[in-house]
């Protein structure tokens, strides 16, 4: 596990962000990655996920799976805080 390379996919406006799997994935094959992870700092300032955050990773990781990359895990960064959705059980399945 080493990082292969980082990069700001999108911006959004104070509580929504669009997140197109088409440039996820061009970035991942690009860089021939066999993993992602995605981080996000939320709106709201709390290192916590939403519900829509949930939804998004379980539909990326469907996504991710047919082109042969795992999406390994989703952070949300808050300041000096930060929440791990593998760490919590959230990338099951």
């Amino acid at each position: 596990l080493k990082i292969l390379h980082i990069e700001q996919v999108s911006a959004g406006i104070s509580d929504a962000v669009q997140i197109q799997f088409r440039d996820l994935a061009r970035i991942a094959l690009r860089y021939n990655s066999s993993l992602v992870v995605l981080a996000h700092n939320p709106p709201g300032g709390t290192a916590c996920f939403s519900r829509e955050d949930r939804t998004a990773t379980a539909t990326l990781k469907k996504m991710f799976a047919g082109i042969d990359i795992t999406l390994y895990d989703h952070l949300v960064i808050a300041g000096d805080m930060y929440v791990s959705m593998r760490a919590n059980g959230g990338m099951m399945g």
